[in-house]
């Protein structure tokens, strides 16, 4: 099984959890952004009904697309600012748990990559890891 997938949202970081107190208990919750975020990106992917077994390791290629600022100088050719691609993976592995794979530490390889690009989106490749790298079982 393979799931390929265009995901048109506005990469963003995961969040960091918040924490409130009411009625003398505290509440911890997720950023209204990494929630709308996490929606978006399980809504896009709601046309894949199948989800990847338990256990089966898995290859997860993904491409962060952000639009180029206008006041950035055309020398820049990659997005070096905030947020952080690792922040980027974590959110998109964490709105995928449970939709496209029942656990994100099933996930044994990353092909990670931010660049400038029109629209901004996500574009995502998760397929079953075939080879390890560098195997002796050959």
């Amino acid at each position: 099984m393979k799931v390929k997938a265009t995901i048109l949202v506005d990469p963003q970081s995961k969040g960091r959890p918040r924490s409130t107190i009411k009625n003398n208990k505290i509440l911890v919750y997720t950023p209204h952004n990494t929630a709308w975020a996490e929606v978006l990106i399980r809504t896009s992917l709601a046309k894949f009904p199948d989800m990847f077994g338990a256990k089966i390791p898995l290859k997860v290629k993904v491409i962060f697309y952000k639009l180029k600022p206008k006041s950035t100088s055309k020398k820049i050719l990659f997005p070096v600012t905030r947020p952080d691609l690792d922040g980027h993976i974590r959110l998109l592995l964490d709105a995928c748990q449970k939709y496209v794979f029942p656990d994100d530490a099933a996930v044994v390889t990353i092909e990670a990559r931010k660049r400038f690009g029109s629209p901004p989106r996500i574009e995502l490749i998760i397929e079953e890891e075939k080879e390890g790298i560098g195997d002796s079982n050959k």
